[in-house]
């Protein structure tokens, strides 16, 4: 019988590679779902999935009747730029993370799961490891810290073994179109002759998507102690660099003017976002990074057919 994983936000970007994923891996997906969900993330495995819509009456008592097995929170309102410092917004996050712990609890399932955000750290310009202090600059980072402590606190007492994922820099398929890569691979599908940049001096660690759901999946299956875990690509490359590598991989190099500088940087902005993946490496697994140059021409081939699909 396989093991039943139940999954918020699996319509999101995170959400839908850990879900196919899982899926991959012969598990029961138990998928939450709110009223606004767009569920084309999941549409390769979307008939394979139980859906339970948390917006009607008597969601908690479906969940219980399946008995999960294994509980990924990965849904959170409030990730955009200009709703992280929305303490209130931010606050509500809260309500459905303890309507799972609880859940977790009633269905006795071993693992609970959460994903976290390397804004719990606050501003980086280092690599930084697990047990350094944590100094979050807004109520995104503020709120996640406060949830980490909730998982901690009712998973100890309950006996369920648990991880928070400090999550960092991530692409691949079916991400936002607001983000970076998908930004920068659209406007020049779109034909735009010359893009604009701050100068884009910020290292980041990027990971391929598919790699972080091989991390989850490793945590599922390895008995790893609870507690926090970073999240993060090992290798760390300048977004100039990274846009550049973009537009000579789609063939654009003679065709597309590059404009770093011509945009302002914004204040405080983090110069080195990076986590230390020694402590998932050794306790968990040591995961098995896709080559940078390879996911970006996966993530480009997805949204170059996605783009001709539009067209249609």
């Amino acid at each position: 019988m396989p093991k039943k994983v139940l999954i918020s936000g699996i319509t999101g970007f995170l959400g839908s590679h850990i879900a196919h994923k899982f899926h991959a891996n012969g598990y029961q997906i138990i998928g939450l779902r709110r009223k606004s969900s767009e569920l084309w993330r999941c549409s390769e495995i979307m008939v394979d999935i139980i859906w339970i819509d948390i917006y009607i009456d008597g969601w908690k008592a479906e969940v219980l009747n399946f008995k999960p097995d294994i509980f990924i929170h990965a849904a959170w309102d409030g990730i955009s730029p200009n709703e992280r410092n929305d303490l209130k917004a931010q606050l509500k996050n809260l309500d459905l993370l303890v309507d799972l712990l609880e859940l977790a609890k009633f269905s006795k399932a071993r693992k609970f799961l959460g994903l976290g955000s390397q804004a719990e750290y606050g501003k980086l310009n280092e690599i930084v490891r697990e047990e350094w202090k944590l100094f979050p600059e807004n109520a995104y980072g503020t709120v996640k810290i406060a949830a980490s402590v909730l998982v901690e606190l009712f998973c100890e007492q309950n006996g369920i073994t648990w991880y928070w994922l400090r999550l960092f820099s991530f692409y691949g398929e079916k991400e936002a179109n607001n983000w970076l890569i998908p930004s920068v691979i659209n406007k020049i599908l779109d034909g735009e002759k010359e893009l604009h940049f701050t100068e884009c001096k910020q290292e980041y660690a990027y990971l391929y998507a598919e790699d972080m759901a091989d991390a989850v999946l490793s945590l599922e299956k390895k008995d790893a102690a609870s507690g926090v875990y970073n999240v993060s690509a090992n290798k760390i490359i300048t977004l100039k660099t990274l846009i550049i590598r973009l537009v000579e991989l789609m063939g654009k190099k003679n065709s597309v003017d590059l404009k770093f500088g011509s945009l302002p940087m914004r204040e405080n902005q983090s110069m080195l976002i990076a986590g230390d993946m020694n402590k998932f490496n050794t306790q968990v697994n040591k995961i098995e990074e896709t080559e940078l140059e390879v996911g970006l021409k996966k993530t480009i081939d997805y949204y170059t057919s996605t783009h001709k699909n539009k067209l249609q």
